[in-house]
């Protein structure tokens, strides 16, 4: 986004063409909150399109001593 908007600028000698993106439209959001405290690290990215029961991530205990698997609770977009 950053090297686009330089180029849309004219900030920028950047002569790479951005393949175009068709955008993604959300009626509504929601944050999950997590039943355990401790680390989180995901099993998905930013922009991924899951199902209601997907592991979205872990919580750990930063010596790694529990793990708490979190599971999305419907069918979602990650952001």
């Amino acid at each position: 986004g950053t090297r686009r908007l330089l180029k849309y600028l004219g900030m920028t000698e950047d002569n790479e063409d951005f393949p175009e993106q068709t955008p993604i439209v959300l009626e509504h959001n929601s944050w999950i909150r997590a039943k355990a405290a401790g680390l989180f690290k995901p099993t998905i990215k930013n922009g991924d399109k899951v199902k209601k029961g997907k592991v979205l991530g872990v919580i750990t205990d930063p010596y790694g001593d529990f793990e708490v698997a979190h599971k999305a609770p419907h069918d979602c977009i990650v952001f």
